[in-house]
C-alpha cells in the first residue's frame, strides 16, 4: 500500500508509526504530526489525502516553508490579514505554486507584493508569469482568468523596467 504525504515531505524522511488503525506521519525534524492516514488492508492501494483535509495541511506546510523567511511570514502575515477568508485557498495555491516555481523566485515575487502592498496570490502570479515565463505558470492559473493575469503580468514588467531606468 501506498499512502500519500503532504506536499513537501516528498522525498524526505518522515517517521511513521501505526496505531491501532492508524498511520501517523511525522516530520522527522521537527517531530511534529503531519498527517494521520487511516490504515488500508487492501493490497496495491494508493491512499491519498483527500481534497478538504489539504486545507489545514496546507496552511500548517506553507507557515512551516516560510517560517524563517522575513519575506516569506511577511507576506502569508500580509494575505491573511487582507482576506481572512481566502487565507487557507490561498496557502492551498501557494503550495501548488512552490511545488513548480523556483522557491527563490517564489520569494522575489512575494517581496514584489510586500513592496506594492498587494499581498495576495492575485498579484504573486503574474509576477511570476513575468519572470519564469507564461508558459511556466499559466497551468496555475484557472483558463478563464489567465488573460487577465497576462495583462497584470505585463504592468508588472513595466513597473519593474520602469524602476530600474
Amino acid at each position: 500500500v501506498l499512502y500519500e504525504v503532504p506536499l513537501g515531505y516528498e522525498g524526505k524522511k518522515i517517521i511513521v508509526r501505526k496505531e491501532k488503525d492508524k498511520l501517523i506521519l511525522t516530520d522527522s525534524i521537527t517531530s511534529e504530526v503531519i498527517y494521520i492516514h487511516d490504515v488500508c488492508d487492501k493490497k496495491g492501494m494508493h491512499v491519498k489525502i483527500p481534497p478538504t483535509a489539504m486545507d489545514s495541511v496546507s496552511v500548517r506546510q506553507m507557515e512551516n516553508l516560510f517560517k524563517d523567511n522575513e519575506v516569506g511570514t511577511a507576506f502569508l502575515k500580509r494575505m491573511k490579514e487582507y482576506m481572512p477568508t481566502y487565507y487557507i485557498q490561498g496557502c492551498f495555491m501557494l503550495k501548488r505554486i512552490v511545488r513548480d516555481i523556483p522557491r527563490n523566485d517564489v520569494l522575489e515575487g512575494m517581496d514584489y507584493c510586500l513592496r506594492k502592498s498587494k499581498c495576495r496570490i492575485g498579484f504573486l502570479l503574474p509576477y511570476l508569469m513575468y519572470k519564469c515565463g507564461y508558459e511556466k505558470v499559466a497551468h496555475l492559473v484557472e483558463s478563464r482568468a489567465r488573460g487577465r493575469y497576462k495583462q497584470r503580468a505585463l504592468k508588472i514588467m513595466e513597473d519593474i523596467n520602469g524602476e530600474r531606468t
